[in-house]
């Protein structure tokens, strides 16, 4: 089975056909430079807009490094999780199109024990957290949704 990835590479202009996974880009140049921070991750899971407990919820790089599982925790009784995220990695003017962190969270029904999924997109909280050097992203605010898995 063929996979392609397709990215439109807007620091540098051009795009990018592959049927590998990439390795990290040579951004010398194109982009600003490459930076590792350690950010502290909030957040939260909720069901029928309710805390959700014992959701297992992750942390995924699909950009720079595709398939890297970061952190991975579980929630609490509010329905909140909080990671250490170490050594992030950061590249200068290209978040969004080298960088795709993402959280997933995955749970099994209270009501009929079906498989419950969720996912949210973290790349513009974990930027704000190292452009304003709080070092703290927080995506509780916006939780993650369980939905039933089809």
């Amino acid at each position: 089975m063929r996979v392609w990835w397709l990215g439109f590479a807007a620091c540098g202009g051009q795009d990018v056909m592959t049927s590998d996974p990439l390795p990290p880009p040579d951004t010398d140049g194109a982009c600003g430079d490459v930076t590792t921070h350690d950010v502290t991750l909030l957040g939260a899971v909720v069901l029928d807009d309710l805390p959700f407990e014992g959701a297992t919820i992750w942390v995924e790089d699909r950009g720079w490094e595709p398939g890297t599982i970061l952190a991975e925790g579980v929630t609490g009784a509010d329905g909140t999780v909080t990671f250490a995220l170490d050594d992030l990695v950061s590249v200068e003017d290209c978040w969004g199109v080298l960088l795709d962190y993402v959280a997933v969270a995955s749970a099994v029904s209270p009501a009929d024990g079906s498989t419950l999924s969720g996912e949210t997109d973290l790349n513009s909280h974990l930027f704000s957290a190292i452009d304003s050097g709080s070092l703290v992203a927080d995506f509780s605010p916006f939780p993650i949704e369980l939905e039933a898995v089809e």
